[in-house]
């Protein structure tokens, strides 16, 4: 399975919605299933020959930085109902540190960016 990590590009989207919407209190963030720690302690004996691999995937838009956010707002629910969730303000905050973000991480000028995911191997013990 692959999962999100807690310092990789999603991982910060969601680390930036959580500023500006908070997360019901007791719900576990998304990202703590690409947490090594969390995934051994989850699998515990459950599973052998365990594999955690840090992989890097190159995403490409064929859009700026800019249309990226846009493009989440529009399309990856957490952040549409991040934006959902707050008033005009708010919106224009949490569009400003996305853009930010995006902006960062962009390495190709036009859109590419590359996304840090955790893949987990395991085997049923």
């Amino acid at each position: 399975m692959g999962n999100w990590t807690p310092g990789g590009f999603i991982g910060q989207i969601f680390r930036i919605n959580a500023r500006h919407v908070p997360s019901p209190p007791g719900m576990t963030p998304p990202v703590s299933s690409g947490d090594e720690h969390r995934v051994r302690e989850r699998f515990g004996e459950r599973a052998t020959g365990l594999r955690l691999i840090r992989r890097m995937d190159p995403v490409e838009y064929p859009f700026p930085p800019t249309r990226g956010v846009e493009f989440f707002r529009e399309c990856y629910g957490p952040t549409n109902r991040a934006f959902v969730a707050l008033d005009p303000a708010g919106q224009a905050a949490l569009r400003a540190e996305l853009e930010a973000h995006w902006t960062a991480h962009n390495e190709a000028g036009a859109g590419r960016t590359a996304v840090e995911y955790l893949e987990v191997v395991a085997r049923r013990a």
